[in-house]
C-alpha cells in the first residue's frame, strides 16, 4: 500500500510539471523572431520553469531508491512542445522523440546559433533600431524598434520594461528595456549559459536566464544654432566668421556690397528651429591698423672695418631699404606696410658717413735700399678701410729733421721707391753727409741731408698719416758712402758742387750707371796736368842752365 502511494505522488507530480512546460511553451513559439515596436511582445516566466526541477528534486528523495514504477511513466513527462504531437518521450516516424533529425532542430544538444554543443548556450544580441529625426516638414522622431532574436529549443527570448517589470508590448524612445534569454528546462541535456557571453549580457540567479539592458535615445530634432563668433584682428580685410556645421544645421556666409559680411544658419533635412531663433548675423570689418615695433639698425664702424649697417631682417609686415649717397653717406629707411603703422614718435631712417679721416695709414714693408750703389726709400702703404675718395697719387712723404727744416716730397704713389735725400744717380753721383771735390774725390761734410744718416722719422701722409723710423744703410754697404775719399777737405766752404737739393724721387727703379768705382775722367784730366807740370819744370831748368 505504501508504495502504491509514492507511485501516485509521482504520477501526479510528474502531470503537473507536464502543464507548467507546456504553458511555458505555448507563451514562447520556438523559431519564431519576435519585433517589439508596436506589436505584442512575448514574455515568458523564467520563475516556474525553473521551479518544476526544484519540485521534482523533492518528489525523488521521498521515493525509494527502486523506482521503477516511475521510470515506467517516462512516457507521460512532457517534452518541448515542437507543433507535432506528443510521443511520450520515444518519437514517431514523424517525430524524433526529442534527439532531433537532420530536418528538424537539434535534439536539444543546442545549434550553432544557441552555443558552442553540448547544451552549451550563447545568447544572441537583439536588432536595436534608435529613434532618429524625421524628414523636412514632418514633427517627431521615427519610432524605434527592438527585434528579438528568434527562440531554439534551448533558449527563448522576452522584452521586459525596466521600469514596470512587466513584458513590453511597444517601445519608446527614452526608456529602458531589458531582453531576458531564458534555458529550456525540458532539453535533453540540460542546457547551461556560455560563460563567455557577448558584451552586455550578465546571467541571472542560479543560472535559468541572462539579461542585456537596452536603453533607447530621444533624438534632439528642435535644434537652436549657436551664433557665430566676429573675429576682427587689426589690419585690412581681416575680420571674419568662426563657425561650425553640424548635422542638423548649415551656415552660409556672404559678403555685402558695403564691405559687410553676413552669416545666415540653415536647419538641415529633418531637424527644424524653435520660432523667434535668431538665424542670421552681420558684421564689418574695422581696419583697425596694426602697431609693428621693427628693432633700430646699428651702425658699426671702425679702423680696421668699413663703416656699415647692421640691418635687422625684414618683418612680416615691414621691411628695410639701404641707400648709398654720391658722398659715401648710407642712409637706411624703415618700410611699413598698408595698415599697419609705427608708434608715435618711431624713427624710420638712419643715416651715417664712413668716418676714416682719424685712422693712419696702413704700413706695408717701409726700410732703406740699395739699388746700383744709390740709396733709395722703399715703401708701401695701405689706405684705412672706407678711404676710397682719393688722387692717382695721394702719398706725402717727410723726412723729419729733429734740427731743422725736413725734407718734403709730394705727390707720391701708395707704394714706390724714393731717391734718399742728398743722393744723386747721375754723374756726378751724391751721398748724403759727402761733398765731391774738384778732383773728383769725397770729403765728408755736416751738409748734404748729413741728417739723415742717424736714423729718422719718415711721415706717410694721406689725410690720415703713418710715421716709422728708418735708417740709412750701414757704412759696410756700397751705397753708404763714396768710394773715393781725401781725408783732410781743400779751404773753401763746407758745400758739395752742386745743389743740396736731391735729384727728383721716383717711383720705379731707375735707368741708372753703374757707379761702384772712381770716376774715369778726372783720373785722366789728373794724370795729364801732372805730367806736363813735370815736363814745364824740366825744360825750365835746362833753359836756366
Amino acid at each position: 500500500m505504501k508504495k502504491l502511494l509514492v507511485v501516485l505522488v509521482a504520477v501526479l507530480l510528474s502531470v503537473g510539471i507536464h502543464v507548467s512546460v507546456a504553458f511555458a511553451d505555448d507563451s514562447g513559439g520556438e523559431g519564431a523572431s519576435q519585433e517589439v515596436a508596436g506589436s505584442d511582445a512575448q514574455a515568458s516566466e523564467p520563475d516556474a520553469a525553473e521551479a518544476a526541477p526544484s519540485e521534482e528534486s523533492d518528489a525523488g528523495e521521498a521515493v525509494d531508491p527502486p523506482a521503477e514504477p516511475v521510470k515506467g511513466d517516462e512516457p507521460e513527462e512532457p517534452k518541448a512542445d515542437d507543433g507535432k504531437g506528443d510521443d511520450g518521450g520515444k518519437g514517431t516516424p514523424d517525430d524524433d522523440g526529442g534527439k532531433g533529425t537532420p530536418d528538424d532542430d537539434d535534439g536539444g544538444k543546442g545549434d550553432p546559433g544557441d552555443g558552442k554543443g553540448k547544451g552549451e548556450v550563447t545568447p544572441a544580441n537583439p536588432t536595436v533600431v534608435q529613434a532618429t529625426c524625421k524628414g523636412k516638414g514632418e514633427n517627431g522622431p521615427t519610432p524605434p524598434s527592438i527585434t528579438l532574436p528568434a527562440d531554439t529549443a534551448l533558449v527563448s527570448y522576452t522584452l521586459i520594461d525596466a521600469e514596470t517589470g512587466a513584458p513590453a508590448t511597444t517601445v519608446e524612445p527614452g526608456k529602458t528595456y531589458i531582453v531576458r534569454a531564458v534555458l529550456s528546462t525540458t532539453a535533453d541535456p540540460k542546457p547551461v549559459f556560455s560563460s563567455d557571453l557577448p558584451d552586455g549580457w550578465v546571467v541571472m540567479g542560479k543560472g535559468g536566464s541572462a539579461e542585456l539592458t537596452i536603453t533607447l535615445t530621444v533624438p534632439d530634432c528642435d535644434v537652436v544654432p549657436p551664433a557665430p563668433v566676429w573675429v576682427d584682428d587689426c589690419g585690412p580685410g581681416n575680420g571674419s566668421w568662426e563657425f561650425t556645421d553640424t548635422e542638423a544645421y548649415t551656415y552660409t556666409e556672404t559678403v555685402n556690397e558695403d564691405g559687410s559680411i553676413t552669416v545666415t544658419a540653415t536647419p538641415n533635412e529633418g531637424y527644424t528651429f524653435p520660432e523667434e531663433t535668431v538665424t542670421e548675423w552681420t558684421e564689418t570689418d574695422s581696419d583697425e591698423e596694426c602697431v609693428v615695433e621693427p628693432p633700430a639698425p646699428v651702425w658699426t664702424d671702425s679702423c680696421e672695418v668699413a663703416g656699415s649697417w647692421d640691418v635687422p631682417p625684414d618683418g612680416e609686415h615691414y621691411h628695410f631699404d639701404v641707400t648709398v649717397g654720391p658722398d659715401g653717406t648710407q642712409t637706411v629707411t624703415l618700410v611699413v606696410d598698408d595698415g599697419y603703422a609705427l608708434p608715435p614718435g618711431a624713427v624710420t631712417e638712419w643715416t651715417e658717413t664712413e668716418d676714416a679721416a682719424n685712422c693712419g695709414l696702413v704700413p706695408g714693408d717701409i726700410a732703406s735700399q740699395c739699388v746700383s750703389a744709390v740709396p733709395y726709400l722703399s715703401y708701401a702703404v695701405t689706405l684705412p678701410p672706407g678711404l676710397h675718395e682719393v688722387p692717382a697719387n695721394p702719398v706725402t712723404i717727410t723726412f723729419v729733421n729733429p734740427d731743422g727744416d725736413d725734407y718734403v716730397v709730394s705727390g707720391q704713389p701708395l707704394s714706390g721707391r724714393l731717391l734718399w735725400p742728398g743722393a744723386s744717380a747721375t754723374e756726378p753721383l751724391q751721398w748724403p753727409g759727402w761733398r765731391m771735390l774738384p778732383d773728383g774725390t769725397y770729403v765728408e761734410t755736416d751738409g748734404n741731408f748729413a741728417w739723415t744718416r742717424k736714423g729718422i722719422t719718415v711721415r706717410f701722409d694721406v689725410n690720415p698719416t703713418y710715421s716709422t723710423t728708418v735708417t740709412y744703410p750701414q757704412e759696410s754697404s756700397t751705397c753708404a758712402n763714396p768710394q773715393r775719399v781725401t781725408d783732410t777737405p781743400p779751404d773753401g766752404p763746407d758745400t758739395p758742387d752742386g745743389p743740396d737739393t736731391p735729384d727728383t724721387p721716383v717711383g720705379d727703379e731707375p735707368p741708372l750707371p753703374n757707379t761702384g768705382g772712381t770716376p774715369l775722367l778726372p783720373a785722366v784730366v789728373g794724370v795729364l796736368l801732372a805730367v806736363t807740370g813735370g815736363l814745364l819744370l824740366r825744360l825750365r831748368r835746362h833753359l836756366t842752365d
